[in-house]
């Protein structure tokens, strides 16, 4: 997720925290569906 959005050129503070947010996200749902 990161990495794409730096690939895109976008990589000021605003678009880091949000796509690390993401990535907390992606982790914490991929964890509930392995878990289901």
């Amino acid at each position: 997720m990161i990495e794409m959005i730096n690939a895109n050129g976008l990589n000021h503070p605003e678009s880091i925290k949000v796509s690390q947010e993401l990535d907390v996200l992606l982790s914490h749902y991929q964890k509930a569906i392995s878990n289901s």
